[in-house]
């Protein structure tokens, strides 16, 4: 027995743990998935602006100079006087004596000087070959001020150099002047540094090599201040002898635009070196390589015992092959220096000093390395503009290596000509290093020292390909590292890459030219000008061999050369680039198929040229097919390129009748989700109107007085639904007769005036505005009359007098039945269901709504769609004929201002090659900060799950006692007799009746929404209200908050909520009575305060005290039912949402169920319901099976499967229920059970195996259940009542508690229940009444934190 007993005890404890771990596996089934693998919906950048492009232009460095300056000529002035000292310097003996590297003294005088002179002239044409020389040996004044003017007059505004040796002559006086001979050498002569300036003129280069060199550059530039003050004062200041600046209005450019090289300071003498040349500062600048390498040689212990002067002059090689040792040597050199002054000057300097002439880039390199000589020399070189320091920058130790390395072979090389040279790893290294700062580097941290190394590396093919690769690492970082590379000197190299052949480089070339015009679009001509746009036609023709991104970023430049670039179009439409387009238009990338269209749109963007082809082609047509693309940015590429496409038809028959019916397809993305779509749309239509302003105008007009007159009733109803473009009226079929093409255009124009007209009032902001522009240009008078039609609406659908004065009545009797709202929608008392759109009217206000069908048809005449009341301007009050006749006067004094809506979809599109493409975005970094919040979330979302499973638990085993039999959540289980008792934990005053409730998965987050448009979020934690906004624009939910009561301005209420990407950054989407679904980002976001704005002498809590908080941004409008009337009584829009597949399904009053893909952002199907009831409540499974399940107002359940066909209706339905179906729901635990509840106060539950009811629970006995609520995860439900009760039962039907009351000391009695929501996971239920209190119940375990 004992054993038995064992046994049985065992066995009961088994059966309990896997019971347990049962109910745990369903609970976290759907949890997992969500926090892994969770798909998120609108996330897209087209969801952050709308596709508007980011505020602020991107600043672009001025990396090109304004002109590009060369030196044209040049004047080689040499005071050598050889073999007489100078009397005011004394030489050492040994003592430096060549010059030009050449000995004066081995010659005899005369012919010396005339070496020295074409020495000194070679040096300079290694660095400008074609400038005009002119030398001058031992010259007078005359001679000086002769060439010097020579020079000028042929330079005209070109830059002149002026080179001045004074080592035969004496020190330059303190009076600003230089030394020079008389005709028979018997004397010095002075020559002023001011007349210098009058006969060089600018702009002007001087070089000084002479003692006390610094003398000079400080009176060169006293006499330049002096100059520019006699400027300002108008002085006689014509000191420009040249013939091209002859007065003194130049003077200001003359003095400005100069620079100054001196080889040593004021009180400084020249070296004497024997070692080393008499002009030092002249050979550094000259022959840099030589002297480098022979002040090495001086100063390096290991060279001077192995390297001898004459062997430095046999290295092999030329300067200009950098294949050979001297040519290496040179190229290192060059990258060196380059790279010192671009880490050491500001970017400006370095612009003008290394960028603008290739003679002074060459000088200025030179003087870096002269400055390096001459200081350790005890010479400090002096420079105007003022260069810092520079020879002691490290990349001084990286060029003694190189010429290490190359002297450490010269002896050998030397000795047998057949040895090898090895080349120098410095480029390598150097390209190491720019590839480890790449790994860390920024914009916050200094740039990278190697930049302008890379680019003298892609002048290497050894190197080049990697050095490619890096640089597009770089700009790939941003558009700072596009301005830093193009201000180093990048242009030119990429551009001249263009022409090579190499199919290696094609990949990496194409996206840093991506790079560059997504930043900086004034290089389309450059490319035009190098036949550069070939070599891109050439990547995006070779479909079959190139991946589509490159094919993408092709099509993106080519755009770029054609935008708003006539030589750029006519060069890409020779190069038949429509065709290329054309012919990939279907290929499976996206973004390809996007930048394809964007591509044709600029080349045929007011190009009639181009247009006529795609006319030829019929790719217009081929356009139209893609309008129904799956993707939502390229549908609004198709509608930007066609509407760009419209325009130059004047007197074109052929033409203007494409544009009509252009016209007309494109209003077939009238009902896209995306309002990027739908923008485009009306700014395609605006050109399209703009084109036909005149007949656009009329066709408005008389539409306008046409709309006076009565019409049939049928063709009204179908107006309200949906625009008819096709039908033409009586009057349109008279000029049809008369004139035949003059009525067709007449037709198309009013069914296109009519499609902008009710695109006045789509539900985003921002596009109704543009389309409202448009009307008021055209013919303002339509927009009152088009807002008194909706303001016939609101009498008629939502109140007139008496029915207000009755509803106020009713809003004061007790049961509050009148105002009763269930998840929105209006409760039917008693009685069968309706069959119709409206559920059966209020015993308690004994008014009836109106229906369509007892409208008179003269208040509905001319009604295109139903348009928010919300977005109408004040002014369409007016409806008298004496402001109608004002109106219509105002209209013809607008009629001269065009209409000009421009497009920014092109630039918006552009900003994605400024982004980062090769490394991760921040919300994908797994090192930044968005990552981090990710992941915290994730771990939030996992405590809520086990928080929820401790609860369960506890649950479950307090009410464990036979589990024989017991299976999970089936008929008579255990777990359906779970007791639980739910007790207030808080109240809130929300001031305004609710209509419906949410409580946030894993936020301590309510939100509410009040039996208006207003939506409360409450913290549940921290007792508080968070915000308050209006479910409208933001303008006219703080702007314009007067019109709240305003009964001309409908306001549509809330009739569904629910989170999008709830387990993430949490969207609201909320729908309202008239059919707009509106998603809200930064609801939760604490609200600022608002002072003094109150509405008419009624404050109001929320207004007064709050408003919409800096960050609520309103992410998507758009209609999910287009034919739902706001105001009518019904069930309004009903939405339930499935996250795991991105789908809305959307159906009220419309005899359809509709669904949305919010990833395509377009409606995928439609499912005749089969009923002409409205649909009441929906919920869907999207495990297992996938179902939809939908209540109805007539009792009836039907069930969908959403991936059958929509012919086929429902697969199953089941009428068992009498009354409207107040609720269905699918508990996410059980995918094949539905509970369902009725008005009358039975609630059902269903197996999808079993054709009728498993259990029916009676929870009231008469119709007054109001608002039913099934968790999620607990098999439990509540329901609530107008007779103010809320009953609590288990899945058994036992009845668990009941609440009448508020806690506290004599606790008030609830009001009348309106809405009730369970929390997806814990034991929390919120309830909301018509009397504005919130309440919120929970066992002590799920209300820790309150």
């Amino acid at each position: 027995m004992e054993e038995e007993e064992e046994y049985s005890n065992s066995s009961s404890k088994g059966t309990k743990n896997k019971v347990e771990e049962g109910l745990v596996l369903i609970l976290l089934k759907r949890a997992t998935s969500i926090l892994t693998n969770g798909r998120l919906a609108f996330v897209q950048v087209r969801h952050h602006s709308n596709a508007n492009p980011e505020p602020g232009q991107k600043k672009i460095a001025k990396w090109r100079m304004r002109e590009r300056m060369k030196t044209v000529s040049v004047a080689l002035i040499y005071c050598l006087n050889i073999g007489v000292d100078p009397p005011d310097v004394v030489k050492t003996d040994p003592c430096a004596r060549m010059e030009c590297w050449i000995d004066p003294l081995l010659l005899l005088p005369q012919k010396a000087a005339e070496n020295i002179g074409k020495a000194l002239q070679a040096g300079y044409e290694r660095w400008q070959p074609r400038a005009r020389y002119k030398l001058s040996a031992d010259p007078t004044v005359d001679d000086v001020k002769k060439l010097c003017l020579s020079l000028r007059r042929n330079a005209k505004d070109e830059r002149v150099l002026f080179h001045y040796n004074g080592h035969g002559v004496p020190k330059p006086t303190s009076n600003g002047e230089i030394w020079v001979f008389n005709k028979n050498f018997t004397q010095y002569i002075p020559l002023s540094i001011y007349e210098l300036q009058t006969w060089m003129g600018s702009p002007s280069i001087y070089v000084f090599d002479c003692s006390a060199a610094g003398t000079i550059v400080n009176w060169f530039i006293q006499f330049a201040e002096q100059r520019e003050k006699e400027n300002e004062r108008g002085g006689s200041g014509s000191f420009n002898n040249n013939s091209n600046n002859m007065n003194a209005n130049n003077s200001s450019v003359i003095i400005k635009d100069y620079i100054l090289l001196a080889a040593c300071g004021a009180n400084e003498l020249l070296p004497m070196n024997p070692e080393l040349p008499a002009d030092v500062f002249t050979s550094c600048l000259t022959t840099p390589i030589k002297m480098a390498l022979r002040w090495f040689c001086s100063n390096s212990l290991i060279a001077k015992q192995t390297i001898t002067f004459e062997m430095i002059d046999k290295i092999p090689g030329r300067l200009v092959d950098r294949k050979t040792p001297l040519g290496e040597l040179n190229w290192i050199f060059t990258a060196i220096t380059d790279t010192i002054a671009w880490n050491t000057l500001r970017r400006e300097v370095f612009q003008k000093l290394f960028r603008q002439d290739l003679l002074v880039a060459s000088l200025f390199r030179n003087f870096l390395l002269s400055e390096r000589i001459l200081r350790s020399l005890n010479c400090i070189p002096i420079s105007y503009p003022k260069l810092p320091p520079t020879y002691q920058h490290p990349m001084w130790e990286a060029w003694d290596l190189a010429v290490d390395l190359c002297l450490s072979q010269l002896p050998a090389m030397i000795e047998d000509q057949t040895v090898e040279y090895q080349h120098s790893p410095f480029f390598s290294e150097q390209l190491t290093a720019f590839e480890v700062w790449l790994k860390s580097g920024s914009e916050k941290k200094e740039p990278p020292a190697q930049l302008p190394i890379v680019l003298q590396v892609l002048l290497s093919q050894a190197h080049r390909l990697r050095a490619l690769v890096l640089l597009a690492k770089f700009l790939d970082l941003g558009s700072w590292a596009v301005n830093l590379a193009l201000s180093v000197g990048i242009f030119p190299y990429v551009l001249r890459l263009l022409q090579s052949l190499a199919t290696d480089l094609r990949q990496v070339l194409v996206f840093i030219w991506a790079k560059i015009l997504a930043l900086d679009k004034s290089c389309q001509l450059d490319l035009v000008k190098d036949n550069g746009h070939n070599y891109f036609i050439n990547v995006l023709s070779a479909s079959s061999t190139v991946p589509s991104e490159q094919r993408t970023m092709s099509a993106f430049i080519l755009s770029v050369i054609s935008n708003n670039c006539r030589p750029g179009q006519s060069a890409c439409l020779n190069g038949n680039l429509l065709s290329i387009c054309v012919q990939q238009l279907n290929d499976p990338d996206p973004l390809l198929r996007r930048w394809l269209i964007l591509c044709m749109a600029k080349l045929w963007e007011s190009f009639e040229e181009a247009k006529s082809t795609a006319v030829k082609a019929g790719i217009h047509e081929k356009l139209c097919s893609l309008l129904t693309d799956p993707i939502p940015e390229v549908r609004a590429a198709v509608v930007y390129a066609l509407g760009l496409f419209m325009g130059g038809a004047e007197g074109d028959e052929e033409r203007t009748s494409i544009e009509l019916n252009l016209g007309l397809t494109l209003p077939i993305v009238t009902e896209d989700a995306s309002p990027m779509v739908r923008k485009e749309l009306i700014i395609a239509l605006s050109r399209l109107i703009k084109c036909y302003e005149v007949q656009f105008k009329e066709v408005a007009a008389e539409m306008f007085s046409g709309e006076k007159n009565s019409k049939d009733i049928a063709s009204l109803k179908k107006k309200v639904s949906r625009i008819r473009l096709s039908e033409p009226t009586e009057e349109n079929e008279e000029k049809h007769n008369n004139n035949n093409h003059e009525t067709s255009g007449g037709s198309i124009y009013g069914m296109l005036w009519k499609v902008m007209l009710s695109l006045v009032g789509d539900p985003f902001p921002e596009l109704s505005s543009m389309a409202e522009s448009v009307v008021k240009i055209i013919h303002p008078a339509s927009l009152p009359d088009l807002n008194a039609i909706h303001q016939s609406q609101g009498g008629l659908f939502r109140t007139n007098s008496n029915q207000n004065a009755s509803r106020q009545k009713a809003k004061k009797q007790p049961g509050l039945f009148n105002s009763l709202r269930i998840s929105g929608a209006s409760i039917p008392t008693s009685g069968t269901a309706s069959k119709g759109s409206s559920p059966p009217h209020s015993q308690i206000g004994n008014s009836t709504p109106p229906t369509p069908h007892s409208i008179p048809a003269n208040l509905l005449s001319g009604l295109i769609t139903p348009v928010s009341n919300a977005l109408l301007s004040p002014r369409s009050r007016v409806s008298s004929s004496d402001n109608l006749s004002k109106l219509e006067t105002s209209a013809e004094e607008e009629s001269s201002e065009p209409v000009d809506l421009q497009s920014v979809f092109y630039e918006w599109s552009g900003e994605y090659f400024s982004s980062p493409l090769l490394s991760p975005n921040e919300m994908e970094d797994p090192t930044g900060p968005f990552f981090s919040e990710k992941l915290w979330r994730q771990k939030r979302n996992q405590s809520v799950v086990l928080e929820s499973n401790s609860i369960m638990k506890q649950l479950i085993r307090s009410c464990m006692e036979n589990l024989e039999g017991d299976q999970i959540f089936g008929g008579n289980s255990v777990v359906n007799k779970v007791h639980i008792r739910l007790d207030q934990v808080a109240v809130a005053d929300v001031t305004e009746a609710s209509s419906s409730i949410l409580l946030h998965p894993f936020e301590p987050t309510i939100i509410i929404a009040d039996d208006k448009d207003g939506i409360t979020v409450w913290d549940r934690e921290a007792a508080q209200r968070v915000s308050w906004f209006r479910n409208r624009s933001l303008s006219a939910a703080v702007n314009n908050s007067s019109l709240y009561s305003d009964p001309i301005y409908g306001i549509s209420r809330t009739t569904s909520m629910s989170l999008i990407n709830d387990h993430d950054i949490s969207l609201l989407l909320v729908g309202s009575d008239d059919g707009v679904v509106r998603l809200w980002s930064g609801f939760d976001e604490p609200a600022a305060p608002l002072v003094g704005n109150t509405i008419g002498s009624n404050p109001n809590p929320f207004t007064s005290s709050y408003q919409a908080n800096g960050k609520l941004k309103l992410t998507s409008a758009w209609r999910a039912l287009p034919n739902l009337v706001s105001g009518t009584k019904g069930a309004g829009l009903v939405t339930n949402w499935q996250q795991e597949h991105g789908l809305l399904f959307a159906s009220g009053d419309a005899g359809v169920v509709r669904i949305w893909d919010l990833e395509r952002e377009s409606h995928i199907q439609d499912m005749l319901t089969g009923t002409d009831a409205c649909v009441t409540s929906m919920s869907s499974c999207s495990t297992g099976t996938r179902t939809l399940v939908v209540g109805c107002g007539d009792g009836s359940i039907r069930l969908f499967d959403y991936r059958s066909p929509p012919k086929y209706g429902p697969v199953a339905t089941y009428i068992e229920h009498r009354e409207w179906v107040i609720n269905v729901h699918t508990p996410k635990s059980d995918s094949n059970k539905i509970v369902s509840g009725a008005l009358s106060g039975e609630i059902k539950f269903w197996d999808l195996a079993s054709t009728s009811s498993t259990k029916t629970v009676q929870a009231y006995t008469r119709n007054v259940m109001s608002a039913l609520a099934v968790h999620d995860y607990m098999p439990i439900f509540a329901c609530g009542s107008q007779n103010q009760k809320i009953k609590v039962y288990n899945f058994n039907g036992d009845e668990l508690n009941e609440i009448r009351y508020h806690d506290g000391f004599l606790g008030q009695r609830i009001g009348p229940v309106s809405c009730l929501s369970f929390h997806s996971y814990l034991m929390l239920l919120a309830g909301g009444a018509t009397d504005s209190l919130v309440s919120l119940y929970g066992t002590t375990n799920s209300t820790r934190n309150r």
